[in-house]
């Protein structure tokens, strides 16, 4: 359980953020859920935070979430309203602040109601910077979402059997994660069989698995609202193909030439082009056609994606403009590597870990307590 201090201590460097890049003095309203659960603990559909400058912050919600809010900082005042940023406006105005910032768009009943008392401005992406690199709080609730799920995975292994479906086999390893302390699944499960598994992100159905199928399983525990991501191709009851034997080589390969440059300070685009060059090399250019990975921590998908262009119509190891260009990675951020292979019509294969970025080797979260799991075609399904 992250401490109400810790809360406070985020809010604290939003505030120092906010004088360097804005402007001093100034109150801060943010709104976005995901941001005032950073910055509150509160999960809620509706709440605001505000961000004083003389340290006065102040939390605002409506009556469904009150209770749950004093109960994660009795010392954090709370006010009471539907319109969340509509009050704390209010509140910054009788407190005698003539000028307020909003995050994100500025909604138009605030222009119209407010213009002749405060200046409004807004400012995007503060929160957003601040949670790329996770606080050591976020790295202990990554690390014990993806254990859960690593351990996971690994039972899930040994229960599969010929003719259950693909659905059945998401929800046994989404209750596997509630059994191993989880709060939540971190996103929809994906379970892929046969040529299904030719579809990165193909919604699991009533087809049953045969010997033979390649089956893919992307899934994640959530823990405290941490999300983990963690992918592995099967082999149903069958040894693997010469062919399915390439596919999971030239995937395997280029995770690791994308891991060898998964260090503070490396460019974040030498991590995309790695796995492609990997990839192209064996002739699986243009059979990836999603990112490399992306960050995880309150949001599945967050900052850093890991890919410097969109993957349509690029051309080999060619990557048009990204913001990702420049960007590198940072001591404590946290990401997903997923590089996959996918042939319409006959199947695909996808490997992923979680990892947290250091100065060295890349930490791998998504394991279990006597080590990694195999990046191999496991075989499953078999009779025990």
């Amino acid at each position: 359980m992250i401490s109400p201090k810790s809360y406070a201590d985020r809010r604290h460097r939003i505030r120092r953020t906010l004088v360097e890049q804005v402007a001093g003095g100034l109150p801060f309203i943010i709104s976005a859920p995901v941001n005032v659960a950073y910055l509150t603990g509160l999960f809620a559909s509706n709440a605001a935070v505000l961000i004083d400058p003389d340290g006065r912050d102040r939390l605002c919600t409506d009556g469904r979430y009150v209770q749950i809010a004093h109960d994660l900082d009795p010392e954090l005042p709370v006010s009471v309203a539907r319109a969340s940023t509509h009050q704390l406006v209010l509140e910054a105005i009788d407190a005698g602040h003539g000028h307020v910032v909003l995050e994100g768009s500025l909604p138009i009943f605030v222009v119209n109601e407010f213009a002749q008392q405060v200046e409004i401005t807004t400012h995007t992406g503060i929160i957003e910077q601040a949670r790329r690199v996770k606080d050591e709080d976020e790295q202990a609730l990554l690390a014990a979402a993806c254990a859960i799920t690593a351990e996971a995975f690994h039972r899930l292994a040994a229960e599969i059997r010929v003719g259950q479906t693909e659905v059945l086999i998401a929800r046994r390893l989404e209750m596997l994660f509630a059994e191993l302390g989880a709060d939540d699944r971190a996103f929809p499960s994906i379970v892929a069989a046969g040529s299904h598994a030719a579809i990165p992100h193909h919604a699991p159905g009533t087809r049953e698995i045969q010997p033979g199928d390649l089956l893919i399983v992307d899934a994640g525990a959530r823990v405290q609202g941490y999300h983990a991501d963690m992918t592995r191709t099967f082999i149903v009851a069958a040894e693997p193909s010469s062919e399915f034997k390439d596919w999971q080589g030239a995937v395997h390969e280029a995770r690791e030439a994308a891991l060898q440059v998964c260090q503070a300070g490396m460019p974040i685009a030498d991590m995309d082009q790695a796995a492609r060059s990997v990839l192209d090399s064996h002739g699986y250019a243009n059979r990836m056609p999603h990112g490399l990975g992306h960050g995880i921590g309150l949001q599945i998908h967050e900052d850093p994606m890991l890919t410097v262009a969109p993957v349509a119509a690029r051309p080999p190891r060619q990557p048009g403009p990204s913001r990702n260009e420049e960007s590198r990675l940072e001591y404590g951020m946290v990401v997903a590597v997923e590089p996959g292979v996918y042939v319409p019509g006959f199947g695909g294969v996808r490997i992923e870990d979680s990892f947290l970025v250091t100065e060295g080797e890349p930490r791998t979260l998504t394991r279990t307590n006597d080590g990694e799991i195999s990046t191999l075609l496991q075989i499953v399904g078999e009779p025990q």
